[in-house]
């Protein structure tokens, strides 16, 4: 236990002041953003603190789920006005897990996959997870996030 007072701080005031360094280290686990902290700044934070500053830093560097969602329907009309005749469509909506993943195809109606590209965020599993289950559909990643991601680190 550390022989230092505690100070009260809040993590919206932390993950402001922090965002150049999760801008450079996005998977910083807890135990050494703790560290950093108590080194940059003499405050011992809990764990739960440092979840809120990585969350709340990461949301403002990367944006908010929702309002990103929100744009994807001006993507799609810009898909067909720059390729017509291209079939472009999206539906999302809030699904609970499936307990049946091998319907995943059939709910979906795919018949031949290889007429179909998949877009998507990087979301760590999904690349492997579509491969798995629909290995003959293109996957692509969405240029907005490949783009984030390098203005992120460069």
């Amino acid at each position: 236990m550390s022989s230092k007072p505690r100070r009260l701080v809040k993590s919206i005031w932390l993950a402001k002041v922090l965002q150049n360094l999760f801008r450079l280290l996005t998977d910083i686990s807890i135990s050494v953003l703790k560290i950093t902290v108590d080194k940059k700044f003499d405050i011992i934070i809990t764990d739960n603190q440092a979840r809120r500053t990585r969350e709340k830093a990461l949301k403002a560097i990367e944006g908010d789920h929702t309002e990103q969602y929100k744009v994807i329907w001006g993507y799609i009309e810009e898909l067909k006005k720059r390729h017509p005749g291209s079939t472009v469509f999206a539906e999302y909506e809030d699904i609970p897990e499936d307990p049946n993943p091998g319907l995943f195809k059939k709910d979906l109606s795919i018949v031949n996959e290889e007429q179909y590209v998949i877009m998507s965020d990087k979301q760590k599993g999904l690349e492997s997870a579509l491969h798995e289950l629909l290995p003959r559909i293109e996957h692509r990643n969405c240029v907005q996030h490949i783009y984030k991601n390098f203005k992120r680190h460069h």
